[in-house]
């Protein structure tokens, strides 16, 4: 019997019921008719009228990346696989196509936000049951996110940060110029970050040293000398004292920052008065 009649196959619609009661190849005839999946009741009739459901996986990955942007959709999807056979490899495999972990361009993060946000912070346990590691998404998490856990008095610290974001991920994934900029805005000083934020939350001040100079913070820069000098003071052994010293300049530095410097550094602001006043009776 020829089951591939003219009147049983109209155009892309195939009688898949008809097929499979004559024990037709239905992994074959899915494949060469390309029947993509658009709902989770079209997933369920492919593999009802037996489409493997490795195949039927395979024609639904146009469906199952159309719901990148809604994590509720897209978790009932794979988790359906899941249940069926699908390994924690492929879903893996299928999320790692939605959400970027090497190279983030945050512009294009946008629209995943929520799906980020619900794998890493709002629902980890319910994606680690469909073998997703939420700390695999750390990177993309942190640079949408990473300002909201830069506050003090009246916002998140990095104490507040989801299980799956450790500070030291957290510090890999910033840099120190945009925690210094965020701080600036507030009116905070690195240095309270690091007293009140990093360090509590159980940061390792080396880090913020060997960042520092991946980051090639200059001790010429105004910016970058508050950095370095905020992370000396509170332990940085490899910051260059000398440097800190000769590149000094109170005249850089108003109100909070200046209060750092009479704080931590009294000398370097009694050389500058000396050299001003010397500098002023020359004239």
């Amino acid at each position: 019997m020829n089951i591939f009649r003219k009147e049983k196959i109209e155009s892309d619609k195939v009688d898949l019921q008809y097929l499979h009661s004559q024990d037709a190849d239905m992994d074959q005839i899915a494949r060469h008719y390309n029947l993509e999946t658009c709902s989770l009741d079209e997933i369920n009739n492919l593999i009802i009228n037996g489409v493997s459901v490795q195949t039927a996986f395979e024609l639904s990955e146009d469906y199952i990346l159309s719901n990148a942007e809604y994590p509720d959709n897209l978790f009932k999807i794979l988790s359906f696989f899941y249940t069926l056979g699908i390994t924690s490899e492929q879903i893996r495999s299928i999320i790692s196509r939605i959400i970027p972990t090497m190279f983030i361009d945050k512009i294009k993060l946008f629209s995943i936000k929520s799906t980020v946000d619900d794998i890493v912070s709002s629902s980890p346990d319910k994606w680690s049951s469909i073998g997703i590691e939420p700390s695999e998404y750390a990177k993309p998490w942190t640079r949408l996110n990473y300002c909201h856990y830069l506050s003090l008095d009246s916002g998140k610290t990095l104490a507040d940060l989801p299980k799956a974001v450790s500070v030291h991920d957290f510090i890999h994934n910033v840099k120190l110029s945009e925690i210094e900029r965020e701080f600036h805005y507030q009116d905070y000083t690195f240095d309270q970050f690091i007293r009140r934020s990093f360090l509590p939350a159980g940061g390792n001040i080396e880090q913020l040293v060997q960042k520092s100079f991946c980051e090639n913070i200059e001790y010429e820069n105004p910016v970058g000398w508050l950095i370095l000098a905020a992370i000396y003071v509170n332990g940085g052994k490899l910051i260059n004292k000398y440097k800190l010293s000769k590149y000094a300049n109170p005249t850089n530095y108003f109100l909070i920052d200046l209060k750092f410097i009479i704080e931590h550094f009294p000398n370097i602001l009694c050389i500058s008065i000396y050299e001003a006043s010397i500098s002023v009776g020359a004239f």
